[in-house]
């Protein structure tokens, strides 16, 4: 029996695709749709939603009232969860495993350091509407393989709302953790705190261990509530026996559902100026979502062993200065993180899951795990929490899950508020005959009427875009043309002004010591700036030449090498060079990009003319830069990733790149006073 149209999670069909930049010209192709998508006789909507990309609450009015958020279910591991946590899993771990709880267990005992305002700017950008951010290169939220992935969580299972069957056994065992509860309840403390139930049953051989365990988990890392705030809340003792016997819950709907309550919670709050505001959810996950996607905003993370969760990586990461949020993300069109994980192998369904190439699978009446897993992500659904419903729209941001993106069409839920029918609805059977998966290197496009209607529907005129295009694999070779006006400028330097390229640029960012730029690679090979000093500008200018076409290059290594260009019969051109640097808007790139990449760039190179400066003096004074900032900054190794896995970045500098330019600036108009004769500083 052929599955409804209506009901079919994906499509194929051809459309006219481009990318969803804007850039190159749009192809006609065969694509892969989530559906429901806008049928070609609709007309889209003129408004997205009443939600722009803008807070609606004004700068001065912020500032005036600042809205103080409590981050209550941002909670800390206790000083000995962790030994209770390897002591409960050398007996228990195939258990966990049956459930679909064992990875997320392992990732509570990881401390994820809060950046409050990096959440707080980040989610202006969250419409309730559609429960996805509106930034200005497209929409994008938290998804449901977010929970699997960042929070170890099963999409799969009963619900968590399921009562405890009928049996003599299972009331018992929730009989005693009731008696557990009250004992605590009347004893010094006056409440079933966590750390006395801790205390109480951490290495006891108590015949209930595994479930108090269970239930001190749920209640500070799964499920944190106004109502049992630092307390054992009863509400989780039945999820807690079922999933000590074995029981799959489906905890990643319920876990996403309060995320999405509180995100929502944040933007109207913030939107109607209400100075306070406590928030339940945990949202230690949508920071380490924006660190995955946003690499202009992360920070260093840590080194991962074979079978560390993804929260290993950012466990207690000093977090950055990232200094102009709302920039960063207008910038990010280009080099943002669609798909971060599918080159890792920390969740290991999802890595099973996506190939080296694309395929279509049958659907047969028992699908493996992985594949209900995948289709559950990407069908859009309500999802059913301990105290709230959400809705889910995966087919607005099908990117996310490597499938081209339409104009998302309107959906209709019939639940009413019943959790018991949109539980059946989450529920139910994959009912396409076949899947797509695509391939974990495919680069996805959007429909040209799909980036028409994002265009005008939303008020994207006037954002500032960093108009960098990412290759599909990871890390990002990021190429193509850059056409911005300079937004802002560091003290001393000129007015800003636009700078235009047409010329193709790759950048190589595959080992830089924290804070500094990227090394930048010649096509000829050879290493034109291996070590660049930290915050120094990079200026881009247009050759003029073809894309196949390369200038005369004449190398200046910046504090590596000096080079006596006078002996080799070159004049470096290190006045124009500094000149056009001055000018020019600053590059911050992301986090890892490709080994091999290309600079092409005559102007780079041209010497002035009647203007001649030893390049040895040109080389001290800047390794001299160098050192300074090495002074400001720090230095460290750095190593590149693929996506996904460990990777190491420069930290953003923030307020000290100002004094570091600064004194760059100084230096070098000193060095340029001793070699033309003209004194001039800051």
């Amino acid at each position: 029996m052929e599955e409804s149209p209506e009901d079919r999670l994906m499509e194929e069909r051809e459309e006219l695709m481009v990318s969803p930049t804007g850039d190159g010209q749009p192809t006609l192709r065969m694509a892969h749709f989530l559906n429901p998508s806008l049928s070609s006789t609709e007309q889209p909507p003129l408004n997205l939603s009443p939600y722009s990309f803008s807070s609606t609450t004004s700068k001065t009015q912020t500032q005036k009232n600042p809205l103080n958020v409590s981050f209550n279910g941002w909670r800390e591991p206790q000083k000995n969860w962790k030994s209770w946590v390897d002591h409960m899993c050398s007996l228990h771990k195939p258990v966990w495993e049956k459930a679909g709880i064992y990875e997320s267990i392992l990732g509570s005992v990881y401390l994820i350091r809060k950046d409050c305002e990096l959440v707080t700017k980040v989610a202006e950008k969250w419409c309730p509407d559609t429960n996805s951010f509106l930034f200005p290169f497209g929409e994008a939220t938290v998804t449901l393989e977010d929970m699997m992935t960042l929070g170890g969580y099963s999409v799969l299972g009963d619900s968590v709302l399921t009562p405890l069957p009928p049996g003599k056994d299972l009331g018992e065992i929730r009989e005693e953790l009731l008696q557990a509860r009250l004992e605590l309840v009347r004893g010094r403390a006056k409440k079933a705190d966590q750390g006395g139930w801790l205390k109480k049953f951490m290495i006891s051989g108590s015949r209930i261990e595994h479930e108090a365990f269970l239930s001190l988990w749920l209640s500070k890392f799964v499920f944190p509530s106004a109502s049992a705030y630092g307390t054992i809340g009863t509400d989780v003792f039945p999820i807690a026996i079922l999933l000590a016997k074995g029981t799959k819950i489906a905890l990643a709907p319920a876990v996403l559902a309060s995320i999405y309550r509180d995100l929502s919670l944040l933007r109207k709050k913030r939107e109607n100026d209400v100075s306070a505001l406590t928030l339940w959810a945990p949202l230690q996950l949508v920071q380490v979502w924006i660190w995955e996607r946003f690499p202009a905003l992360a920070p260093h993370p840590n080194p991962m062993r074979d079978g560390d969760p993804i929260l290993a990586r950012w466990h207690m990461v000093k977090k950055p200065n990232t200094g102009n949020v709302d920039l960063a993300m207008a910038s990010s069109g280009r080099c943002f993180q669609w798909r971060p994980y599918v080159m890792a192998e920390a969740h290991q369904l999802i890595h099973k899951l996506y190939g080296e190439t694309d395929k279509w699978v049958s659907v047969r009446p028992h699908l493996v795990e992985v594949l209900e897993s995948f289709g559950r992500c990407m069908r859009f659904a309500e999802l059913v929490g301990l105290d709230c419903i959400e809705q889910y729209f995966p087919h607005r941001v099908a990117m996310q899950f490597g499938m081209d993106q339409d104009v998302p069409g309107k959906v209709v839920f019939h639940s009413d508020g019943s959790s018991e029918i949109a539980w059946e609805n989450y529920s139910r059977p994959i009912s396409d005959a076949k899947l797509y998966i695509p391939s974990r290197y495919f680069e996805s496009d959007v429909t040209t009427r799909y980036l028409e209607w994002w265009k005008n529907s939303n008020g994207a005129k006037g954002v500032v875009k960093e108009e960098i295009d990412c290759d599909s694999d990871f890390p990002p070779k990021c190429t193509g043309k850059i056409a911005h006006t300079v937004p802002s400028v560091p003290p001393g330097f000129p007015p800003k002004g636009t700078v235009k390229t047409e010329n193709k640029v790759c950048f190589d960012f595959s080992s830089v010591p924290p804070g500094f730029p990227p090394n930048m690679v010649s096509k000829t090979g050879n290493s034109d700036f291996p070590s660049t000093p930290a915050g120094f500008p990079l200026t881009i200018v247009s050759t003029g030449l073809g894309d196949n076409e390369s200038p005369p290059v004449t190398p200046i290594v910046i504090g590596t090498e000096k080079r006596d260009f006078a002996n080799e019969g070159n004049t470096p051109p290190p006045t124009e060079f500094i000149n056009e640097m001055k000018g020019t808007q600053m590059i911050d790139p992301p986090s890892s990009m490709s080994d091999n990449g290309a600079l092409q760039s005559e102007d780079l190179m041209r010497s002035p003319e009647n203007k001649t400066v030893s390049g040895k003096d040109v080389a001290e004074g800047l390794e001299r830069a160098v050192e300074d900032g090495n002074e400001i900054s720090g230095a460290g190794n750095t190593s590149s990733r693929g996506e996904g896995t460990v990777h190491s970045r420069g930290e953003k500098p923030g307020l000290e790149l100002e004094a570091r330019i600064v004194k760059l600036e100084r230096l070098i108009a000193g060095l340029k006073a001793k070699t033309l004769g003209n004194r001039f500083g800051s």
